[in-house]
């Protein structure tokens, strides 16, 4: 389903939604763990390199520290506190959001991406 600005009651997945849904129905999601969760918070250069990796080939990346975030895009920008910024949309705000890359690599925590069967067949990123 599109992203909706406004949650719409009456809107109804697409005959092809639906048929789609009911091929995948069942089958295994695969995630992929970026940075399992643990206590402590914080993540490496190498684990910001692979979330970049990850949204550069399409899927989003799911994100958590004192609440959750996905992660849908980034910007490199040497102005910007670690180099750049990640797109979100933060769980705790509720909206899309941008933060530096100097933020998430000093307060996320776990990180993944979910593979779903739909997309299998789409290039993978090389991790």
């Amino acid at each position: 389903m599109p992203y909706q600005q406004q949650f719409d009651s009456n809107l109804v997945p697409s005959a092809q939604a639906m048929a789609t849904g009911k091929k995948i129905r069942g089958k295994p999601f695969n995630i992929h763990w970026i940075n399992p969760w643990k206590p402590t918070i914080g993540l490496t250069n190498e684990q910001l390199t692979e979330i970049k990796t990850v949204l550069a080939a399409g899927w989003p990346v799911a994100a958590g520290s004192s609440h959750s975030r996905l992660l849908v895009g980034y910007v490199d920008d040497p102005d910007q506190p670690g180099g750049g910024s990640f797109t979100t949309k933060d769980s705790g705000s509720a909206r899309f959001d941008s933060i530096t890359y100097e933020f998430t690599k000093e307060n996320i925590g776990d990180v993944f991406w979910i593979e779903s069967p739909l997309k299998r067949k789409a290039k993978k990123p090389k991790s």
